[in-house]
């Protein structure tokens, strides 16, 4: 037998699957609890913002700060400081210091200050000789150290200069010797009044010539 001819089945429109959906939606109460909620718009929740402060704060992240810049080397040396008066040492300083922080303007001010004590207690009168730094390092032959000539506290600058100096050409062991060195001054009226004194204690001298006595054997 023939086959019948079928008649195409027209498309449904979009509104016929609506309300083929909505009618399955009505036969379940669950799924129509469940579609209604995801076809409701949810209301827009405005919330205060100075609530919100605290919690954006929370969930910044950490501003990471900026690592300062390593601070400049400063090098190193062995300071040897001794003043003298006369052959007697008054005052010794030995230590490791940095550059720039060993207060040269100290120790000249105690030495002065010692020298003092000692002159008022003796009744003498210091005079400066000589103050004379000698900076060195390891490997150094004697012929080239370095002297300068440190009469006051601000001369030590030039010293300061050298130190930097050898650090740059990579010296090792810097070492400063300070001598600094005092005599006594000598009072001309008292020697004179000493001389004249002797010449009071003395007998006078006679003009005459002596006698010469001469005795015979006979």
């Amino acid at each position: 037998m023939p086959r019948k001819a079928t008649k195409a089945v027209p498309p449904r429109a979009a509104s016929d699957r609506t309300r083929t959906v909505s009618k399955k939606v009505k036969a379940n109460p669950a799924i129509d609890a469940n579609y209604g909620n995801k076809r409701a718009k949810r209301p827009i929740i405005i919330e205060n913002s100075s609530d919100n402060d605290s919690s954006d704060d929370d969930l910044e992240e950490p501003i990471r700060k900026k690592k300062p810049p390593p601070e400049p080397r400063l090098p190193s040396f062995l300071i040897n400081a001794t003043t003298f008066l006369g052959k007697e040492c008054i005052l010794r300083v030995s230590k490791f210091v940095n550059l720039h922080q060993w207060g040269a303007s100290i120790y000249f001010r105690d030495s002065r200050a010692k020298l003092a004590e000692i002159a008022n207690e003796r009744d003498i009168e210091p005079v400066l000789l000589s103050s004379i730094a000698i900076t060195s390092a390891k490997a150094m032959k004697r012929e080239d150290f370095i002297k300068n000539d440190v009469p006051e506290s601000i001369d030590f600058l030039d010293v300061e200069g050298v130190i930097a100096h050898l650090d740059e050409c990579r010296k090792k062991g810097i070492r400063v010797d300070l001598t600094v060195k005092y005599g006594i001054k000598k009072n001309v009226e008292d020697d004179v009044q000493e001389i004249s004194d002797a010449e009071s204690i003395l007998p006078p001298l006679s003009s005459k010539k002596p006698e010469r006595h001469v005795s015979f054997p006979f």
